[in-house]
């Protein structure tokens, strides 16, 4: 029997959180129990509510405010309450005697969504202690052991940067040439070592001439709907972006930014709309057809997936939004790379080292293994009046992006972009040799819950496998070939328990002279 408060809906466990429906990541049929802090903590801040009058709205609204409909983003409101913090400390001390994954779960919620020092690492012990632990509870110990690894780290960060701070500043994305930058340069200065990379002329012959123009690619979308995205700040969504639930003509979308006669004002009465990553394979194979890699890019294990695998032929994709519109800092899933070809238009970048995520207050809230990034300022400008302390020791890349430009950004490298003009650009995500162990550890626990992200590790392992085997049979055919030596670090801060990466001294570097829009919100 459902236990009250709860109930079952196309196989999910459901509970209502300040009238909203927020999902538990949890089978109806498994571990009812395992789920039950995070039920609790609910009805604690319902009854609270209640009793303060303040049952409508959400957390972080004000008048006139755009709503998140996204039943994650109360949870963030929770970080740093008191009083759900100390409900959550009886709660855990209450089942330290009876049971142990239970007060393994209070531990987690406490030190990854609540913020209190030191939870994560007792969540690890507890949890780890559970002989018996079910998908969600292997999940629960997953975002723990994130958290207290981010905790250890970013204490490590802090120390070190706060005594050199001269050196944590803004620095210029790296820009190469097309003609000058070889597959085993881009390899070993970028996707080994985790440095973002413009490549210039990227963009020429990569695409057909329907993505050059908004009047073209319009012509080319007759008779397709999608679904739009706008940001609402503060959401819990990645990036902030929120789902528009009824789908558009995207011939009549693109065609309105031909014409000119949008706004370019991003406002809460009326948000920017934004055609983000829509998958051409899946929705539009035949412009899919017309988006050739680049070289660098074409050892693309998750485009040798079978069908039914997770992100089989999600990518290439589509980017389609009008000056004005963004993204909020958020780091792509599943440790994967991506690179995206700016075709119409104009965006500014600003790129985090992989190292540096510590510092961005990563918060991992349940339901999902992908982090928010709390640290004060959406667009990660270090200089905001609302940046973390942490913020404001990073040594982000800035630049602009054009027409004609490809960028690469390294896997779990935290990022925001915004759109200086309308712009249109194709992206695709990929995993190959430099970033599958970081893949197979981002996606194994959603491999425990979701049978094609199993299969996806299954694949991965198997390719990386494959690769090692080829690399040995090439060193012991030719007695002459010598391991690569390992390059030196790029960042003076190190993670830890995150491995180290380099860069090449080769590396040619040619600042991006456009300045870099002021501080938006």
């Amino acid at each position: 029997m459902t236990p009250k408060g709860l109930r079952r809906k196309s196989g999910a466990v459901f509970f209502k959180a300040r009238g909203k429906q927020l999902l538990a990541p949890l089978s109806a049929t498994r571990q009812m129990d395992a789920m039950e802090p995070l039920h609790a903590l609910a009805r604690f801040i319902r009854r609270r509510q209640r009793a303060t009058a303040q049952a409508n709205g959400s957390f972080g609204d004000t008048t006139g405010a755009l709503r998140s409909t996204d039943p994650r983003t109360w949870l963030l409101g929770l970080r740093g309450d008191t009083a759900a913090l100390d409900f959550a400390r009886r709660s855990a001390s209450s089942a330290a005697t009876d049971d142990r994954q239970v007060q393994g779960q209070w531990l987690e919620l406490m030190g990854g969504l609540l913020g209190q020092a030191g939870c994560s690492a007792q969540a690890v012990i507890a949890l780890s202690a559970v002989s018996t632990r079910g998908p969600e509870a292997e999940a629960a110990l997953h975002r723990a052991r994130r958290a207290a690894a981010n905790e250890i780290t970013r204490g490590v960060l802090v120390g070190r940067k706060a005594s050199a701070p001269a050196s944590c500043t803004a620095r210029p994305l790296v820009r190469r040439s097309r003609a000058d930058l070889t597959v085993e340069e881009f390899r070993a200065a970028h996707a080994e070592a985790g440095v973002p990379v413009v490549i210039s002329g990227g963009a020429s012959n990569m695409t057909s001439g329907a993505f050059g123009s908004m009047e073209a690619l319009a012509q080319r979308l007759q008779g397709k709907r999608g679904s739009l995205k706008w940001r609402v700040p503060g959401s819990a969504a990645w990036a902030e972006l929120e789902t528009d639930p009824k789908p558009a003509d995207l011939a009549s979308f693109v065609g309105s930014l031909a014409s000119d006669g949008h706004s370019s004002v991003d406002s809460a009465s009326e948000p920017l709309r934004y055609l983000h990553d829509w998958s051409l394979p899946r929705f539009h194979p035949e412009l899919a057809a017309e988006v050739s890699p680049l070289p660098y890019f074409a050892d693309d294990i998750l485009s040798r997936c079978s069908d039914g695998t997770m992100l089989a032929d999600s990518w290439p994709s589509l980017f389609v939004g009008p000056q004005g519109s963004r993204s909020s800092l958020h780091v792509d899933s599943g440790g994967t790379h991506f690179w995206m070809a700016v075709t119409s238009g104009e965006k500014f970048w600003r790129v985090f080292p992989r190292s540096e995520l510590a510092l961005l207050d990563p918060v991992w809230t349940p339901g999902t293994f992908d982090p928010h990034l709390a640290c004060g300022a959406a667009d990660g400008d270090p200089t905001a009046p609302a940046a973390s302390d942490s913020l404001q020791l990073t040594s982000p890349w800035e630049g602009v992006v054009r027409a004609g430009d490809v960028i690469f950004i390294p896997a779990n490298c935290a990022h925001f972009v915004l759109n200086l003009t309308d712009t249109i650009a194709v992206s695709a995500n990929y995993v190959d040799e430099s970033n599958v162990d970081l893949a197979l550890d981002e996606l194994g626990p959603a491999a425990l819950q979701d049978p094609r992200a199993r299969r996806l590790v299954q694949e991965l392992k198997a390719a990386a496998v494959a690769a090692t085997d080829n690399t040995l049979r090439a060193a012991d055919s030719d007695p002459r070939a010598t391991k690569r030596p390992r390059v030196e670090s790029v960042d003076s801060c190190t993670p830890v328990c995150v491995e180290a990466h380099g860069r090449s001294d080769s590396t040619a570097h040619v600042p991006d002279n456009a300045p870099p829009p002021s501080h938006v919100n």
